[in-house]
């Protein structure tokens, strides 16, 4: 199981702006294979009237997103949401004021992340 990790919205991800975090788990135990830090010097935010692009400090560029149980917890959520529909999907994720949040399933690949 892959999970990609990302200061602000999605669409830094999924436009290939950023190298997100990634975090590899076995599927069965979630057991942490491999961690590796992106490159993550942008983030998209929300602001008053409109959706901007902006800097991310160098000292939260240099470690990870998200925190190990946050992984284990994004990992048992996508686990979760596979057994009950019985297929694998991509779940879009967010955390906010330390809860999690499932924002959006899809299909697998049907926004491929590029790098």
């Amino acid at each position: 199981m892959f999970i990609y990790a990302n200061y602000g919205l999605s669409q830094s991800v999924i436009r290939g702006t950023v190298a997100p975090d990634t975090h590899v788990l076995d599927r069965e135990s979630l057991e942490p294979t491999m961690d590796i830090i992106g490159f993550k010097s942008m983030q998209v935010v929300v602001r008053a009237d409109r959706i901007a692009e902006t800097g991310v400090p160098g000292e939260m560029q240099r470690r990870f997103r998200l925190l190990p149980n946050q992984v284990r917890t994004v990992a048992k959520l996508a686990t979760s949401v596979e057994a009950r529909l019985q297929k694998r999907f991509d779940v879009e994720w967010a955390y906010e004021n330390g809860s999690l949040y499932l924002l959006e399933i899809r299909e697998p690949g049907e926004y491929a992340l590029t790098r």
